[in-house]
């Protein structure tokens, strides 16, 4: 049965509804948390990003571009030449045989030079192998080499034989190794 109601008596109407008042300022405290997250994970990204690479101590390298290229012209003078092969085999674990081949002006085998490079493919950087070559043969140095990933790989070549110093740079395209990892 329901309740009796008295036009007569005075009820309680509902409050008003009044505007959301903290609506405004959640809106302005969501939308900066979320600027907080995105560069959040811009500066994770970046930061472990291992294609991410910068060059080692380029700063110093420009101030010393007017030594560098009298460096260079010294080199022209002397006409050495270098040749680079990497073998298309490798071991279970990746490694491959270099070979570089030395040559000066006349081209003559150049002997007892001490040959030494860094290397690192184009897609990784950050990741660089020293190598260290040993003579093989006259004019022939050689080394072991993790090169696991085929593509683009730099080579920098520091040579250096008495007083004489030959600093190169060679890009190669190195395939798929025969026999090493996938």
């Amino acid at each position: 049965m329901a309740a009796f109601v008295d036009p007569q008596t005075p009820t309680l109407a509902p409050p008003p509804a009044r505007p959301a008042v903290w609506f405004w300022p959640a809106l302005v405290f969501a939308l900066l948390g979320m600027q907080v997250v995105i560069c959040g994970a811009i500066i994770y990204a970046s930061n472990t990003d291992p294609t991410f690479a910068v060059e080692p101590d380029y700063y110093q390298k420009s101030l010393n571009w007017d030594a560098a290229q009298a460096q260079q012209r010294a080199q022209n003078a002397l006409g050495w030449t270098l040749s680079l092969d990497v073998s298309s085999t490798a071991t279970p674990l990746g490694q491959r045989q270099l070979r570089c081949r030395l040559a000066d002006r006349d081209g003559q085998p150049l002997e007892g030079a001490a040959v030494s490079a860094e290397a690192f493919h184009h897609a990784r950087g950050n990741e660089r192998t020293r190598i260290d070559f040993t003579a093989a043969a006259p004019g022939s140095y050689e080394a072991a080499a993790l090169l696991r990933k085929p593509g683009v790989w730099e080579f920098r070549f520091d040579v250096r034989r008495g007083e004489q110093s030959f600093v190169i740079t060679q890009t190669i395209d190195v395939r798929q190794a025969i026999g090493g990892p996938r």
